[in-house]
């Protein structure tokens, strides 16, 4: 079994050594063990816990309900079907979030593309301006500010 420190934790997981403390300190690290001098001591189980914590907040679970999560699952398998129902919860919560974000992903697409097109077209009545009598050219569909 390999033992680590907070440090090496911290290297690991990308997490600061203060959002370790923090989490052990609000009870996300139930099973750390600590030396007989006090110093945190992290194996392999608690990087996969730390995994399913960075998870979880990731895709917009409040600390709060990750802790709850935490405490039933202490209790044992009588909290199953209880904990199996935050994952289906939280489910359901990312699949509306990923239906909002494909939305939004499209208007940002949309708006790529218009100005592609309008940045295309700004430049060919640039070109032509140029040899004309070197007047400014505007992008199509776009205002220009009040002077």
């Amino acid at each position: 079994m390999n033992i680590y420190t907070i440090k090496e934790v911290s290297e690991k997981t990308g997490l600061s050594i203060y959002t370790l403390r923090y989490y052990d300190k609000e009870g996300l690290l139930p099973f750390v063990e600590r030396s007989e001098s006090g110093i945190r001591q992290f194996t392999d189980a608690d990087l996969e816990w730390l995994s399913t914590i960075c998870c979880l907040k990731d895709t917009g679970m409040p600390l709060k309900e990750i802790k709850e999560y935490i405490d039933l699952f202490l209790e044992g398998t009588s909290t199953l079907e209880t904990r199996r129902q935050i994952f289906i919860d939280h489910r359901v919560r990312l699949l509306k979030k990923i239906e909002e974000l494909e939305k939004n992903l499209e208007m940002v697409e949309h708006r790529i593309q218009f100005y592609d097109e309008a940045c295309a077209i700004y430049e060919a009545r640039k070109r032509e301006n140029e040899t004309d009598k070197g007047e400014k050219a505007e992008a199509p569909g776009l205002r220009q500010p009040k002077k």
